[in-house]
């Protein structure tokens, strides 16, 4: 059960087209929210076309990123699942013939190896999972990010709030350095 946490839009349409759940559709669509922050020329209705179009590579992008965060695998499987997603989709994109299409996957991908950290897993103490998605992400491993780049952004995304914080060193002294934040209107929870 979402509780509210999935917005109505294009990315819904990977639960039949991809089938994925809901929880993992919004993976895509807070890692698409973030590179549209970043600048991407892409609007979202058009990403979300691209992963409508490409479902095989959208429901690897979401296993990858779950996998790389599981808390219960072990390193042996996480690495093997890892790679076996990497594999199928690097065979995927291969096929991909629009340039546009390719660079969004691509990006999306980019973003996705590029989080070091995440809540996904996390519940809140109702046993819910938390009302929104945030990742800490390595800014040197995304080529399309403006230069120049912090040391690490953490990404926070829901339905109703969107922000980056920059951090420009390991430790944050004193307070927010960088913080952009856009606050949408409530939409309605399904």
């Amino acid at each position: 059960m979402h509780h509210g946490q999935a917005e109505r839009d294009g990315f819904n349409r990977l639960i039949l087209a991809a089938g994925l759940d809901w929880k993992q559709a919004l993976i895509l669509r807070a890692v698409c929210r973030y590179l549209l922050q970043t600048g991407i020329p892409f609007s979202q209705r058009y990403m979300e076309a691209v992963l409508a179009r490409n479902p095989s590579i959208a429901a690897r992008l979401a296993w990858t990123f779950e996998s790389r965060f599981d808390p219960d695998l072990k390193p042996a499987t996480r690495a093997a699942q890892v790679r076996a997603f990497a594999e199928d989709i690097d065979d995927a994109l291969d096929k991909v013939t629009s340039p546009d299409d390719d660079r969004i996957l691509r990006s999306l991908r980019a973003v996705i190896m590029a989080t070091l950290r995440t809540n996904y897993f996390q519940r809140s103490a109702d046993g819910l999972q938390k009302p929104y998605l945030s990742f800490k992400l390595d800014p040197k491993l995304l080529p399309e990010l403006p230069k120049p780049r912090p040391m690490y952004e953490i990404w926070v995304y829901s339905p109703r709030v969107e922000g980056v914080h920059l951090r420009m060193g390991k430790v944050a002294r004193g307070g927010l350095r960088l913080s952009l934040i856009h606050i949408s209107e409530p939409t309605r929870p399904y």
